[in-house]
Formats: C-alpha cells, structure tokens, sequence
C-alpha cells in the first residue's frame, strides 16, 4: 500500500510538471487556455440572442438540453467584428460553476508545456499592466507568441455576474422569446413602455 501511494504522489507531480493548453486563434493573435476548464468544442451553431441581456452575452446555445451562455471573445477583448461562420468554432468552458460557450475564430493546436516554458507576464510587460490578472503568461506557439489567458480572471465580478444572472434566466427569456415569436408579436414590446 505504501508503494503505491508514493506512486500516486509521483504521477500527481508530473501532472504538476506539465500544463495541456489549447491554442486558438482571435484576428491575427494566437491565445491559449488551460485544458482543464474546457468541457468541449463544439462547430457553430444557431445563437438565440436575447433582448435585455448584458452586452457581454451573445445570447444562447442548447447543449444536451442545458442553456448555456455565449460570449463573443473577439467583442468581448475589444478585436474588430468579423461574422461567424459554419466552422467557427465555440469552447464550452467551466468557469466557477457556469458553463459558458466563447466564440473564437479557429483553433490551432493542443500542446503540454512546463511552467518554466510559462514567461510571467511581470517579465515582459510594465510593471501596472503585468499585473492584468486576465493574462497568465506568455507562451511560445508553433513559432509565434501566444497570450495565455486565466479562465478564471476572464470575465470582471460584475460580468461573470451578468453571465450567472442570464444562465438563470435563459430558459424563461427562451421561452417568453419563442412565445413572441409564435404569436407575431415583437419579443420585448409588452413593458417597454
């Protein structure tokens, strides 16, 4: 029994050693996320936008039943528009305990590397914005500099409320939204006034 639990403490430090990234593309700049908090990647499909939701909702998805929201990363890291299409692809991310789906415009690849290959972004950057929490380091990917992003520091408190707050309150805009649609009416008209 001993021995195998200084088995489990040796693959649990090798599990430490190396960190899974998937790199993904946003206009010119290559990105990466941890492996960990991605649930799946998923083609583009219909997003049902939603009137009266923050801004940084799309609008939503039906994943196996669940509603989950959208987050355009390109809007949402202030890059130019581009339209989506049938093969943009969408990360469906655990972040806390919401599912989001972010919008990118290709992924690229899925690479381990070692923390030491991680550049802190406090080495590069000057000192006030290498504190960004958003951004956990700078990685080399396939030639080029990528920006590896904190899943958890993506969105601010207020946004990630915005996003819990939506996921709650999805399937009721969903349903009073297709209702509206059913019936001819404008979605939103009743209230507005």
């Amino acid at each position: 029994l001993g021995m195998n639990e200084a088995l489990t403490t040796d693959s649990s430090i090798i599990q430490l050693e190396q960190q899974s990234l998937i790199a993904f593309r946003l206009d010119q700049q290559t990105y990466a996320l941890p492996v960990e908090p991605i649930v799946q990647i998923i083609p583009m499909v219909t997003i049902t936008p939603l009137p009266r939701v923050s801004d940084t909702v799309e609008g939503m998805i039906n994943v196996r039943g669940q509603v989950v929201p959208v987050v355009d990363l390109r809007r949402h890291l202030s890059l130019p528009q581009v339209a989506p299409t049938l093969h943009t692809p969408i990360l469906l991310v655990e972040i806390g305990e919401q599912t989001i789906g972010l919008i990118v415009d290709q992924v690229v690849d899925i690479f381990a590397l070692s923390p030491g290959q991680i550049v802190p972004p406090t080495d590069v950057l000057p000192e006030r914005l290498g504190e960004a929490s958003i951004l956990r380091g700078l990685v080399h990917i396939s030639g080029t500099m990528g920006l590896l992003l904190d899943p958890e520091h993506l969105f601010l408190p207020h946004q990630m409320e915005a996003l819990v707050e939506a996921a709650t309150l999805l399937p009721e805009l969903a349903a009073q939204y297709t209702r509206q649609e059913l019936s001819g009416e404008e979605p939103g008209a009743e209230g507005s006034a």
